[in-house]
């Protein structure tokens, strides 16, 4: 999801750049100006697209009551049932 919405808008900018200046493409500029974008805009936006995902995926398979049962995670962490 972080790459849809980081990426998404970097490759369509740097499409229509590309379309406006195609004779002769500035290659520098173009890299100083998209690769700091690329590498920002992603850790930038973490929390924004984690948040979308969760959202989806909570309407797409909303929440049970047995999401919210513990009862198992002490056997599987080695703990003994028989202490709680």
């Amino acid at each position: 999801m972080a790459a849809l919405i980081c990426i998404g808008p970097l490759v369509l900018l740097l499409g229509i750049t590309l379309a406006v200046l195609w004779p002769e493409v500035p290659v520098i500029p173009l890299l100083a100006t998209f690769l700091p974008g690329g590498l920002i805009l992603p850790v930038a936006l973490y929390p924004t697209s984690y948040t979308m995902w969760q959202a989806i995926d909570l309407l797409m398979r909303p929440a049970s009551p047995e999401d919210f049962d513990v009862s198992h995670l002490d056997v599987e962490l080695g703990a003994d049932p028989d202490l709680a």
